[in-house]
């Protein structure tokens, strides 16, 4: 149950960001932003993924929300789902902040929440299924 209400809420502030390029809320994802590390960072308690490699475990994401939230555990028991919904929401929502404070006036807001989905999910899933030779 916890699993879902998790996936639920990031799905709703999902739908709030694409709310906010449409009427032009920029202040929208700025306050979801925080709300949604968090969320993402502590799926690692919910889901059944593979192990992550050393090098994913240092990764400077997990180091500062395990700091700001103050949960060690949180850098050492990710695993390969909880690492990739933490990396796709953190850079989905910071490519929403920037691309709404400097696109939002000059291209229809779907192309850049597109733009905003492509790119998170492009970037979660080669980091989480780069090969380090480490």
């Amino acid at each position: 149950m916890e699993r879902i209400c998790i996936y639920s809420s990031l799905v709703i502030m999902t739908v709030a960001v694409y709310h906010g390029f449409s009427e032009g809320y920029i202040w929208l994802p700025v306050v979801l932003t925080p709300i949604a590390l968090v969320v993402a960072a502590k799926l690692y308690a919910h889901t059944q993924g593979k192990g992550i490699s050393q090098w994913q475990k240092e990764l400077p994401v997990l180091r500062f929300m395990a700091c700001v939230l103050r949960d060690e555990r949180l850098c050492q028991q990710q695993n390969s789902q909880s690492l990739f919904a933490l990396l796709f929401f953190g850079s989905f929502f910071l490519c929403a902040d920037l691309s709404m404070i400097l696109f939002l006036n000059d291209i229809h807001y779907s192309i850049l929440f597109t733009g905003c989905v492509s790119f998170a999910f492009l970037y979660s899933t080669l980091m989480v299924n780069n090969q380090s030779a480490n």
